[in-house]
């Protein structure tokens, strides 16, 4: 009999100019927990969205559990009872299909005994979303930088500026992943490109320098964010407004509709900016929960209950 429980952040990616490369951990965690002393499969979700969360085969974190469990050559579970705390917006653009992996990846490893190998967790997981931003931050925490080779997770983590704080917003409406990155060009021009590539550079090392001063201009974004913001009632508005609050930077997470502020906690006022976001958002008639947040070094954790010991 195994019992172990995953606790997985929420992340926010992308970060303007850091399209599929760059995501960070947010405060804001949600529990999973794979009891194989039960009879036959059972899963139970409760928080946030948990109406919409299969409660069967179908279910993301049995997929990715179930996956992992064959991808270590190992037996699925016949009798496992799933239990799912969620925190996580659903569609939201707050990594809830991140958070669902990486707890089914990690709770597979933890079940079935494998080693806990880093690369080998961060590799299943990745081939089970496609792209690192959402998972590598999921998985280890902090700022991540993460890109796809042969199969393989190169990636770059580092702790957010100790003075980095934020606010997010996120309306009342879910956004589709798969659908948004359909509206998406195939192709750019050079100098998008070259926009991009410099923004980018200049965000990674922003960050690590704790240079918040520069990331106004460092989330600047030529690639998807103004395609995106075109389906978000009230999305260009609130991240003007937080910029004109007083918002180092403001973008939308991941694919949203959750836009995310940027703040120095030494210069800036997180009421001002909430208030901002949330009176530009009522304008257009969008109902949103908004709430101040802060980054976290923290990524998935587990802890297990089992017959034969806790494992060394």
């Amino acid at each position: 009999m195994t019992v172990c429980t995953v606790r997985v952040p929420a992340t926010t990616a992308n970060l303007g100019s850091g399209f599929d490369a760059v995501g960070m951990a947010l405060d804001l965690f949600s529990d999973f927990s794979f009891d194989t002393s039960g009879c036959g499969l059972r899963i139970e979700a409760q928080g946030v969205g948990a109406a919409q969360l299969p409660t069967d085969e179908g279910n993301l974190v049995f997929r990715a559990f179930s996956s992992t469990c064959l991808w270590l050559g190992a037996e699925v579970p016949r009798d496992l009872h799933l239990s799912i705390h969620n925190r996580i917006a659903l569609g939201g653009g707050l990594g809830s299909s991140a958070a669902a992996i990486v707890a089914g990846v990690v709770g597979a490893f933890h079940v079935t005994g494998a080693e806990l190998d880093p690369r080998r967790l961060l590799d299943c997981a990745a081939a089970l979303e496609n792209h690192p931003d959402n998972i590598a931050p999921a998985l280890f925490g902090g700022v991540v930088v993460g890109a796809l080779q042969a199969g393989h997770v190169h990636c770059l983590r580092f702790a957010p500026p100790p003075m980095l704080t934020a606010v997010i917003a996120t309306p009342q409406f879910h956004v589709a992943t798969d659908e948004s990155r359909a509206r998406l060009p195939a192709s750019i021009s050079l100098a998008d490109a070259v926009f991009n590539l410099s923004r980018c550079g200049l965000l990674v090392g922003a960050l690590l320098a704790g240079r918040l001063d520069l990331l106004a201009a460092a989330t600047e974004d030529r690639l998807h964010q103004d395609l995106r913001l075109t389906r978000i009632p009230g999305g260009i508005q609130a991240l003007q407004a937080a910029r004109q609050a007083g918002a180092v930077a403001a973008v939308l997470s991941g694919s949203g509709p959750t836009v995310l502020a940027l703040l120095d906690r030494r210069t800036g006022s997180v009421e001002a900016v909430l208030a901002a976001i949330e009176q530009a958002f009522a304008l257009a008639g969008v109902s949103v929960v908004a709430h101040a947040i802060e980054p976290t070094c923290a990524g998935a954790v587990a802890w297990c209950d089992m017959e034969a010991g806790p494992r060394e």
